[in-house]
């Protein structure tokens, strides 16, 4: 997941406006990229700690120890 996001954050390249006829563009489209790469990664993260949750309730219900669910 981290690998994803540093690859697309990696891809992520402004231009100086004025040296392009379509720099502006050029540019809003990669902060739509940026705010794009920050949306998913806080939705992955949200997902993976639910799943966490879930792993670690399923574990105490199991009667795992503590050491199991709670590092």
């Amino acid at each position: 997941m981290q690998a994803q996001i540093d690859k697309l954050n990696g891809s992520i390249r402004f231009v100086d406006s004025n040296a392009y006829v379509n720099g502006v563009q050029y540019n809003q489209y990669q902060v739509k990229k940026q705010q794009q790469a920050a949306k998913s990664a806080k939705t992955q993260i949200a997902e993976q700690k639910k799943s966490l949750e879930q792993m670690q309730d399923a574990a105490k219900k199991a009667g795992m120890g503590s050491a199991v669910y709670d590092p």
